[in-house]
């Protein structure tokens, strides 16, 4: 035991501690490898913690993208709906639109195809004396009597315009031509 030192030091209280050279150096040993381990325990924290933010980031990212995603497949899914109801549309507006034709190209025929000349008809009837507005023929319709204004078959100039002349039997014209 003589060969041991002691190391006298003071601490703040002023108490006196006595320590050995080598019990200074192994709690300088331990309190540096304390100090290293908070080191390395602080490093480890750092970086757990940066790997927690980058992953927080990437779950972010990726939730971001899967929602752009399902907008533009809902945007996409839209127009079809908007493309498909137009086309519907169109569709039925250009049914209708053929219909349309149809039906004037009918009434067109039926208004231009000429009807029997044109003739002023006298309100009386020269027979019996009745009206005349009545009459669906050339006769009266009290009496019978032909009328004297209503047209009668002859050749008249062609309403078509595809002769010079037409023949007219009395209720329409026909396809002779001169």
């Amino acid at each position: 035991m003589g060969l041991i030192r002691k190391t006298m030091s003071i601490s703040s209280l002023g108490a006196v501690n006595f320590k050995s050279k080598g019990e200074m150096a192994e709690k300088t040993a331990k309190a540096q490898r304390r100090a290293a381990e908070a080191r390395a325990a602080a490093a480890r924290a750092e970086a757990s913690t940066a790997r927690t933010a980058a992953h927080a980031q990437a779950s972010a990212a990726r939730a971001q993208a899967a929602a752009g995603l399902r907008q533009q497949r809902a945007a996409t899914a839209d127009a079809k709906r908007r493309s498909a109801s137009q086309a519907r549309e169109h569709a039925a507006r250009q049914a209708e639109s053929e219909r349309a034709a149809r039906v004037a190209d009918r009434f067109h025929v039926l208004l231009t195809t000429p009807g029997p000349p044109h003739l002023p008809v006298d309100p009386y009837c020269s027979g019996c004396g009745g009206p005349t507005k009545i009459a669906t023929s050339s006769a009266c319709g009290f009496c019978g009597q032909v009328l004297a204004s209503a047209p009668r078959p002859s050749w008249l100039a062609d309403p078509f315009g595809e002769a010079r002349l037409r023949w007219f039997d009395g209720r329409s014209w026909t396809e002779t031509v001169a």
